[in-house]
């Protein structure tokens, strides 16, 4: 009887393999506004609020989004005959430009250099937003391997430590005077131009947090070598923060851990 006993554990221990995991992806990347953005095309506000706005990176309406993502992490797999577990830990960085509304409409007293009183409408337009991040995050994964195809389904906390936001494009200014008829337009010396370029200084980004659904396909090679593709899709996250989306490829070498070995010998009597 203990020697059936003995067999059946040496038996069910075959089909379990554990192994650490290494892997880097390289993907494209975007930026999803959040429903409740704050800023919608078009919208009027104060200049002091506009100028907030300018620059700050926050996660106003977008009207694109385009970057990449390259990534490393390594962690732990578990493969129990077609059934997987993954965990792990990542480093990643994120590459975006993000296209805002323009900011238009914003109306605002003001007193020229000769001391003249005049009404101001600023415009803000073909707005570009660079941003970049460094996070690091913990995946968890479940999924399956069948003859070397395999797929994986989980969940990822992605904290950003590092961040940095720049932006540039157009800017208008008018002027309308009690005394005149018209607007002044492109008086420079004035300070009324029209389609400026401008650019303001970059930002550092502070620390936001976010959590994607994961989905990876793939086929295992050389019995320890994976190539997939995958896809990351945020759907919570830090308030005022966009919500990102992934999807490229991924290449994983797994290293087996040794294993436990069952002494199948009898004493001697």
């Amino acid at each position: 009887m203990i020697l059936l006993l003995l067999m059946g554990s040496m038996v069910s221990n075959v089909y379990a393999r554990h192994f650490i995991r290494f892997n880097v992806d390289f993907s494209y990347a975007r930026d999803f506004a959040r429903k409740d953005a704050q800023i919608p095309a078009g919208e009027e506000m104060s200049l002091d609020d506009a100028k907030q706005w300018i620059g700050a990176g926050s996660a106003e309406a977008i009207s694109s989004s385009v970057g990449w993502s390259p990534a490393a992490g390594f962690g732990y797999r578990y493969m129990y005959k077609a059934f997987v577990l993954d965990l792990g830990l990542g480093l990643e960085y994120r590459y975006r430009t993000n296209r805002p509304y323009a900011i238009s409409h914003v109306v605002a007293p003001g007193t020229d250099d000769t001391g003249e009183p005049y009404t101001g409408t600023h415009t803000w337009d073909n707005r570009r937003t660079t941003m970049q991040h460094v996070g690091v995050n913990l995946p968890i994964m479940l999924g399956a391997d069948i003859k070397g195809f395999y797929f994986l389904l989980g969940l990822k906390a992605n904290i950003d430590i590092w961040g940095r936001t720049q932006e540039d494009g157009a800017y208008t200014m008018t002027a309308k005077y009690d005394r005149y008829m018209d607007e002044w337009e492109n008086v420079a010396g004035h300070g009324f131009v029209t389609d400026a370029d401008y650019e303001t200084s970059p930002i550092a980004a502070g620390a936001a947090w976010d959590i994607r659904a994961c989905g990876e396909i793939g086929y295992r090679f050389c019995q320890n070598y994976c190539a997939g593709a995958f896809v990351e899709y945020g759907f919570a996250g830090s308030a005022n923060h966009y919500l990102p989306l992934l999807a490229g490829l991924r290449l994983t070498a797994l290293i087996p851990l040794p294993e436990k070995k069952i002494c199948m010998c009898l004493p001697d009597y």
